[in-house]
């Protein structure tokens, strides 16, 4: 089925992927990038941006001037739409899923529109997503500490040691509760003038019927005119220049005491291929699932979870790529207090140098393929392409991906390996511990 794509010159792009008789269509405006570090904009510019995109995500299911809250929700139930949105280090998502029929489709897209381009901002509004929001922070840090789940602060550390102070990967996309508490209209409203234009933004369509594809898009020109009308068509208000690397920081150990915290944490982090080195970004994929997410159930190589004394009750192996770098590494955490660099070095080089064939890696390949093209959901197929286009600004044919992962060797996959040992003993890694505080027996 041939994919449309419409580009205007104010920068918008259509992009839809028809598909026959499919009783569900979805609906994704993709903001292409969100705030990154800019070589000549103060600092004070960029922290007073920490925080505004995930709150602005917030603020588009408030209301719209077209449909104010409380009709908006009432439209969306009343029509059984699928509405959601995420925002990440390097940009938003906002998707509507609909039934597939003429009245459902045509207020999906009003209604997205109306969502991202005239969303209320209003006082009220703002403070009593602050309320959410900060509930939003309380229940991470739950989560977290309470509970003992340290992957994500694990995580958030990592990226604040490795990457330069006051850019994106270094700061929280949620703020912290000074940050929420001190939200003004403002903010919003000055990044939403910013961001969330024609210019930085695509919508894509997952699901429509062949023989109105075309039609579709005539159809949404015509209606977001309106819209568009208050950007120029040669917009250039707001020239975003990313033509830029995150200098990265390694050999770094860090220490953090949680003194409510029962578990404790460790992870360590290597240097990773970006989303853009391709055939790089699908081997580390590869070892990510063959170290960590598979071994015919799903849960990685089946390894001995207790080595001597450590009681390991959460491990995980991540691969984070962005636009331009990425991180790789693994996490472990115990209900005891005896994780060590020693440890550490044990078990990544148990999972690294002992436990990889040639069969394991033709299921760890056999995985990915299922899950980045087996469930062609209109949904998953939307979320896919968005990414796609985030990154590569166009679609990555299903074939190409299936030869590219089929060519990928088992050199391939030893030669990272072998970096990441050499990372090791060179120490060119970062190492967080969380380790909860442990009074003295009286």
């Amino acid at each position: 089925m041939n994919n449309k794509i419409t580009t205007l010159k104010n920068g918008f792009q259509i992009i839809s992927l028809p598909k026959i008789n499919s009783n569900l269509v979805s609906f994704g405006m993709l903001i292409n990038e969100i705030p990154k570090f800019l070589k000549n904009r103060k600092k004070e510019q960029n922290n007073n941006e920490v925080g505004v995109a995930h709150f602005l995500e917030h603020m588009c299911f408030k209301g719209t001037k077209k449909y104010p809250y409380p009709n908006f929700i009432k439209i969306i139930e009343k029509n059984n739409f699928n509405v959601n949105a995420y925002t990440s280090k390097e940009h938003s998502l906002f998707s509507i899923n609909c039934l597939n029929n003429a009245k459902n489709i045509y207020k999906s897209l009003d209604l997205l529109k109306e969502m991202i381009f005239h969303p209320r901002i209003d006082i009220n509004g703002i403070e009593s997503e602050k309320i959410n929001i900060r509930a939003e922070l309380i229940k991470s840090y739950e989560k977290n500490v309470i509970e003992g789940n340290l992957k994500d602060l694990i995580l958030e550390f990592g990226h604040r040691i490795t990457y330069e102070q006051n850019t994106h990967l270094n700061r929280n996309v949620l703020g912290d509760l000074n940050i929420i508490n001190s939200m003004t209209r403002n903010n919003l409203t000055n990044y939403h003038q910013k961001y969330f234009i024609p210019s930085n933004s695509k919508l894509i369509i997952s699901g429509i019927e062949p023989k109105i594809n075309k039609y579709i898009h005539k159809y949404i020109i015509k209606q977001y005119n309106d819209t568009f009308t208050k950007y120029p068509l040669t917009f250039n208000n707001y020239n975003i220049n990313y033509d830029y690397k995150i200098k990265e920081k390694f050999r770094q150990e860090k220490h953090f005491i949680l003194k409510n915290g029962y578990n404790s944490g460790v992870g360590i982090f290597f240097s990773a291929p970006s989303y853009t080195n391709i055939k790089k970004y699908f081997i580390f994929l590869i070892l990510e699932k063959l170290l960590g997410q598979y071994n015919g159930i799903g849960k990685g190589i089946n390894l001995n979870e207790t080595i001597n004394n450590i009681n390991i009750i959460n491990k995980d192996i991540f691969y984070i790529p962005y636009k331009d770098n990425g991180l790789f590494g693994l996490i472990l955490v115990s209900n005891n207090n005896n994780l060590s660099s020693d440890f550490l070095e044990k078990y990544l080089f148990n999972l690294l140098k002992n436990h990889i064939n040639e069969n394991e890696i033709q299921k760890a390949k056999n995985k990915l393929v299922w899950d980045l093209l087996g469930v062609e959901s209109v949904s998953s197929l939307m979320n896919l392409t968005a990414i796609q286009y985030h990154y590569y600004n166009k679609i990555l044919n299903n074939k190409y991906i299936i030869n590219l992962i089929k060519r990928i060797t088992k050199e391939d996959i030893f030669e990272e390996i072998t970096k990441i040992v050499n990372d090791f003993r060179n120490k060119k890694y970062n190492i967080i511990f969380i380790d909860n505080l442990i009074f003295p027996k009286i």
